[in-house]
């Protein structure tokens, strides 16, 4: 009597993991989206940063830094 007992509750218990583990899985997936993006956005802004960075730093004249001999 008491084997379909337990097993009921074994599976009762089984369809609450894979519920739970289902759950899990659907924020992982959203987490991992939200963080793929936030990469995505500071690559893009780090790009442009070192762009600019380059640009300014072109346009700017070499300053001769060798001491001067008279």
């Amino acid at each position: 009597m008491s084997q379909p007992f337990t097993r009921k509750l074994k599976l009762i218990s089984v369809d609450k993991d894979v519920g739970r583990l289902r759950g899990y899985n659907e924020v992982h997936r959203r987490e991992a989206a939200a963080f793929k993006q936030l990469y995505e956005d500071l690559k893009a802004e780090t790009t442009v940063g070192v762009k600019d960075s380059v640009n300014n730093f072109a346009e700017k004249p070499i300053k001769d830094s060798s001491p001067k001999t008279k």
